[in-house]
């Protein structure tokens, strides 16, 4: 782009200082726990999607397997404060 909008400027500046203003509290801390606990897998989306696909009725078309996913949630790979 060739002009950076004020309004734009100013709504990042703005949420930076709520940011600062949070990091580091119990309830930074509060927020990263209940992150962490969400699960932001594929499987739900990928289940839905499926449905999609198959509610298409295409020949040949089959719902594919259920199992587990490699890493369902893999908390263990997130680094936290």
């Amino acid at each position: 782009c060739d002009a950076v909008d004020p309004a734009d400027v100013k709504a990042v500046v703005a949420t930076v200082k709520r940011a600062l203003a949070v990091y580091g509290t119990p309830a930074h801390k509060e927020m990263i726990k209940n992150c962490m606990a969400q699960d932001f897998s594929w499987k739900g989306p990928a289940k839905v999607w499926e449905d999609t696909l198959l509610s298409l009725q295409v020949a040949g078309s089959e719902p594919g397997f259920e199992g587990e996913e490699i890493e369902p949630l893999a908390k263990h790979n997130v680094a936290t404060p």
